[in-house]
């Protein structure tokens, strides 16, 4: 039985390799074998109750046998999956990179975000080289972003639908915050990119933005706006505006991976109490829209978007707001990412035959 080798370091990888590696390893088709490094663990304790109830053939280590003594695990194996290509997202100084590209090892990635620079659209001109085999996307490529993309030969790719979904469960918020989401009209979760993505949105788009949300957070006393940034990570540049807008609005909670009513929650332990939700083109969209959040879209420049509410401005936020039918427009978008339990059938059965044919 072929071995497929996966690394989860972070909860990026876990997100997006976990479900496929649960799927994979219930089928048992192929033997899997994954390595999980000590940040998860620190990080959230929800990932290794769920490990042990697992059987993907987990082993949690330590951060050096997670980098440094990792080429015996790597030779060993038929074959990697990962959410990084060592090649188009690796770095010289990771050793997991280096030992993957010297030893020549077959690798498939999987895609992790709705919209990747490198992976489902161009940055900057930029051409990408991968040493992925076997690339597993959510939507196919056209002609024209094979072309403009790729740097040299380009990977099989395999159209899988949307794979990445939740398996921890739920965090339920603290009486306080329960007692304040009770009170609340409605919860609006807002998730930005401001920081993060700079050539998409600058520092001027988000002074508009926040001196547009800072409006409707005072003409809706009684609705609780919940503010996070990517992966709700802080940012240096963007924290003094974002204390500025929140600062003496008790109907405006931050949603901070470290400290606050809301530390340590993802994106899916927020949505599970919000009624609607407004992002920045990001995979947030497909969260929210599995979770049947409405969703309106920050400073879009995605077509695929375009029938979702367009948030452009104070009017056209409480518009979204107070729609009755918000979610009628979603409906194309997720008929097209499909249903993910098949999807995930749909890509362990790609990467089985892709395996054994290695």
């Amino acid at each position: 039985m072929k071995t497929l080798l996966t690394f989860l370091p972070h909860m990026a990888a876990f997100d997006a390799c976990f479900p496929l590696v649960e799927r994979l390893a219930h089928r048992g088709r192929i033997r899997c074998e994954t390595v999980v490094g000590p940040r998860i663990r620190q990080t959230e304790p929800r990932v290794a109750d769920l490990l042990e109830r697992a059987d993907i053939g987990a082993e949690q280590v330590s951060l050096a046998a997670l980098e440094v003594f990792s080429l015996g695990r790597i030779m060993r194996a038929d074959a990697i999956l990962t959410h990084s290509d060592p090649i188009a997202y690796g770095k010289k100084t990771r050793l997991r990179d280096v030992y993957t590209r010297g030893t020549g090892r077959r690798v498939a990635m999987v895609q992790h975000g709705m919209f990747q620079g490198g992976l489902n659209y161009t940055l900057g001109g930029r051409r990408w080289r991968y040493h992925s085999e076997l690339l597993l996307l959510w939507r196919d490529l056209d002609a024209r972003q094979r072309a403009e993309i790729f740097d040299g030969p380009v990977p099989r790719i395999v159209e899988t639908g949307l794979i990445k979904t939740n398996r921890l469960p739920l965090r339920a918020p603290d009486a306080d915050l329960a007692a304040r989401i009770a009170a609340a009209r409605q919860v609006v979760l807002i998730a930005h990119n401001y920081g993060h993505e700079e050539a998409n949105y600058d520092t001027r788009a988000r002074d508009r933005a926040f001196a547009t949300w800072a409006r409707v957070f005072d003409a809706r006393p009684d609705t609780l706006f919940i503010l996070r940034g990517h992966r709700g990570r802080r940012h240096a540049e963007v924290g003094p505006a974002v204390a500025k807008l929140i600062s003496g609005r008790a109907n405006v909670l931050l949603s901070d991976r470290h400290e606050g009513a809301l530390r340590f929650s993802t994106i899916n332990d927020v949505l599970a109490f919000s009624d609607r939700v407004l992002t920045h083109p990001s995979t947030v969209v497909l969260d929210a829209l599995g979770a049947g959040v409405p969703v309106g879209v920050l400073d879009n420049n995605r077509a695929e978007l375009e029938p979702l509410a367009q948030i452009t401005d104070g009017a056209a936020f409480e518009a979204f707001l107070d729609a009755e039918d918000p979610l009628g427009p979603a409906a194309p978008l997720l008929a097209a990412y499909g249903d993910i339990e098949r999807n995930l059938d749909r890509a362990a059965e790609a990467l089985e035959t892709w395996i054994a044919q290695g």
